[in-house]
C-alpha cells in the first residue's frame, strides 16, 4: 500500500515511530507484550517479541516507507508530516485528533480515516488501551473520601464523558457517552470502531518505567546503528533491574 501511494501521489505512504509505545500493536499482534505480569516473565525478547520487533523495524525501509527519525523532535516531525499531507499513514492515538484537524490535510475532517494496525501471526489486530485514572486517597478522612468519590462518579458519568470527549478528543469509557454529538466527529467515531481491538496493559506498578529502556534502545535499531538482537537483549537486561524479584526471562 505504501509503495502504491508513493507511485500515485509522490508522498510516503507510512511514517512510523521509533518510540517504545508504538511497538505495542506489533507485540500484541503476535500474542505477547513487553512482560507477562501474571507469569512473571520478561517477554520483550521472546520469539514472539523478536518477530514483532522485526515487523516494526521493517516499516522504516522500503518504497513509500519514511526513514526513521531519531532526532529529539521526531514526534513533532511525524505529526507535521501527517497532518499536512506529506505522508499518508501513521500510528497514533485519539489524543492527537484535535491537532490532526489543525493541519491542511484535514481541513475536511472526513479525510481522516482510522483503522487497526494489520494483524500479526495471531491473525487478530490488537493495540494497547491508553487512559487516565481517577483515584481516591485511602489515607484521607471519611468526609474527603466521600467528596472525592462523588467527584469520581461525576467525572465518569455519561454527561461528563461526553463533554470531555468533545473538548479533549479522548475516548469515553462508557458506551452511552458515544452520543450523536461525539460520533459526529470522524476521528472519535473512527477510534470507537476499532476499540474492540484494544487490549489492557499488564497490571504492574513498574509498567510505566518499562518505556524508558525501549525509548532509549529502539532508535539504535531504527537508525541501523545496532542490531535488533543487541537492542532487545539490552532492553531485557534493563527490565531485569527495573522489575521486582521473581521475574525471569
Amino acid at each position: 500500500a505504501a509503495a502504491t501511494i508513493k507511485d500515485k501521489t509522490g508522498v510516503d505512504g507510512f511514517f512510523g515511530s521509533e518510540k517504545g509505545y508504538y511497538l505495542e500493536p506489533f507485540l500484541l499482534g503476535e500474542g505477547t507484550d513487553t512482560v507477562d505480569a501474571e507469569a512473571k516473565k520478561i517477554t520483550v525478547n521472546s520469539a514472539k517479541g523478536q518477530k514483532a520487533a522485526e515487523t516494526w523495524l521493517s516499516l522504516f525501509n522500503g518504497k513509500g516507507l519514511h526513514k526513521a527519525d531519531v532526532t529529539a523532535d521526531s514526534y513533532a516531525h511525524r505529526q507535521d508530516a501527517f497532518v499536512n499531507g506529506k505522508v499518508a499513514m501513521t500510528i497514533e492515538g485519539p489524543w492527537e485528533i484535535t491537532n490532526f484537524y489543525k493541519g491542511t490535510a484535514f481541513k475536511d475532517k472526513n479525510n481522516l480515516g482510522v483503522a487497526t494496525v494489520p494483524a500479526g501471526s495471531t491473525g487478530k489486530a490488537a493495540a494497547p488501551t491508553g487512559g487516565h485514572n481517577l483515584s481516591v486517597y485511602a489515607g484521607s478522612d471519611k468526609a474527603h473520601q466521600d467528596a472525592a468519590l462523588q467527584f469520581v462518579k461525576w467525572m465518569t458519568s455519561a454527561k461528563a464523558q461526553e463533554q470531555i470527549a468533545l473538548k479533549n478528543s479522548t475516548l469515553p469509557t462508557r458506551s452511552d457517552a458515544y452520543t450523536e454529538k461525539v460520533t459526529a466527529d470522524p476521528g472519535l467515531a473512527g477510534f470507537q470502531k476499532v476499540l474492540s481491538a484494544a487490549q489492557p496493559r499488564p497490571e504492574l506498578p513498574e509498567y510505566s518505567s518499562l518505556w524508558g529502556p525501549l525509548d532509549q534502545e529502539l532508535p539504535k535499531a531504527a537508525s541501523g546503528k545496532e542490531s535488533l538482537d543487541a537492542v532487545l537483549s539490552s532492553v531485557e537486561v534493563q527490565y531485569g533491574k527495573l522489575l521486582p524479584d521473581g521475574f525471569s526471562k
